[in-house]
């Protein structure tokens, strides 16, 4: 597993990550590693794509909804 992102979300579903704010249902919300600014966090996808055009129309939509 080489993907930073996929080893975070691997340590979330084994229960490890402390750094996990909100799960919501195509992501998370979780708290930068460096807090060069404050508060500095990310959205983190749960499925392993590269770019956002890679998703359906309609997990894009949901995604972009999600509250």
């Amino acid at each position: 597993m080489d993907c930073l992102i996929c080893q975070r979300l691997a340590a979330w579903r084994q229960g490890s990550n402390p750094y996990v704010i909100c799960e919501l249902e195509h992501s998370l919300f979780v708290v930068g590693d460096h807090q060069f600014h404050r508060g500095y966090s990310l959205v983190l996808f749960k499925q392993h794509v590269r770019e956002l055009h890679e998703l359906s129309a309609a997990v894009q939509t949901t995604l972009f909804q999600e509250k």
